[in-house]
């Protein structure tokens, strides 16, 4: 098994995503969740 090349990962990412909402999308969706187990105590932030 090869272990694939940051920058070629790194150009196809760009190329496919720059546009795009998903990844900030998936981000807000794990932070959220975490918040609600009480993983990040959001007291520190406000």
């Amino acid at each position: 098994m090869r272990i694939p090349n940051y920058s070629t990962w790194s150009q196809n990412y760009i190329r496919r995503y720059k546009d795009s909402e998903v990844f900030n999308q998936i981000f807000d969706t794990i932070l959220n969740q975490a918040i609600e187990y009480k993983f990040v105590d959001m007291r520190k932030y406000t």
